[in-house]
């Protein structure tokens, strides 16, 4: 066996079980529930995940490579604010005590008043669970929630180049904004939702702006899923722009086999 072979072989084996893991650790006895970070995806999907649908379609180990930086990103980052928010919780319980920070952090402890990250959603009315990235409570009140995204260079120009696609379908709008519904009713208020894509081919970094009326896309969505899917004794029929919502859906799909022989 090639030495190259060998080393991606373990890294496969390894990914496949952390994945197993996560799985076990998340959504065990969630099944049942729809999850939020498939909001604006194809509703034909939703149904053969909702009735347990054998997967016939595993990723790719290139896709499996792809996603584990993913969450190796996701991770380094909530590892951040897991520290910052303990140096505010430190802050608080030494306040005779002053410590001394650079001048950029001290500042950063004094504009941001509370962090969340990684914190679990519920919104029963549509039987909807995830975990938002982050959410920050600023000094001014204000109440922003943060998705992040990894996307390489040639997706990064679509979005963000000179000719960048314009209010083209976005489901990671949808994802976010279904966080925000929970989000604003968590803390009674919600000032802005943001989505920080991060270009992994060069590490620059972009913040897109997400309207808050997209919360009203994403209840729409939710809504339209659980008619089509709970108590639904065969899967919605393919249609353009609801199964799939994206060309591109169906190449990533595990249940693509099943959903053609459906």
């Amino acid at each position: 066996m090639a030495k190259s072979e060998l080393i991606n072989d373990i890294w496969i084996q390894w990914i496949d079980e952390q994945n197993r893991l996560n799985q076990l650790n998340r959504y065990s006895g969630e099944e049942k529930r729809f999850q939020s970070s498939s909001s604006g995806l194809c509703i034909r999907k939703h149904w053969f995940s909702f009735n347990k649908m054998d997967v016939t379609d595993e990723a790719e180990e290139k896709g499996k490579r792809t996603m584990r930086l993913g969450t190796a990103f996701h991770d380094d980052l909530e590892g951040a604010f897991v520290w910052f928010s303990d140096l505010k919780e430190k802050e608080k319980k030494q306040k005779k005590k002053k410590y001394i920070y650079n001048t950029k952090l001290t500042e950063l402890l004094r504009t941001v008043k509370e962090v969340h990250c990684e914190k679990e959603i519920l919104i029963d009315a549509f039987n909807v669970r995830g975990f938002y990235d982050l959410v920050l409570v600023m000094d001014t009140g204000e109440v922003h929630l943060y998705d992040f995204k990894t996307i390489g260079a040639w997706g990064y120009k679509l979005k963000f180049g000179r000719n960048a696609k314009q209010n083209q379908y976005n489901h990671h709008e949808y994802q976010l904004a279904t966080y925000g519904y929970a989000v604003e009713r968590e803390f009674g208020r919600l000032d802005g939702m943001h989505l920080w894509y991060f270009n992994k081919d060069n590490s620059s970094y972009k913040l897109h702006d997400v309207p808050l009326d997209r919360i009203n896309d994403a209840l729409r969505y939710w809504r339209e899923v659980n008619e089509a899917v709970v108590n639904a004794d065969i899967p919605p029929p393919l249609e353009k722009w609801v199964s799939p919502r994206m060309g591109w859906e169906c190449d990533y799909c595990q249940f693509y086999q099943s959903c053609q022989e459906a």
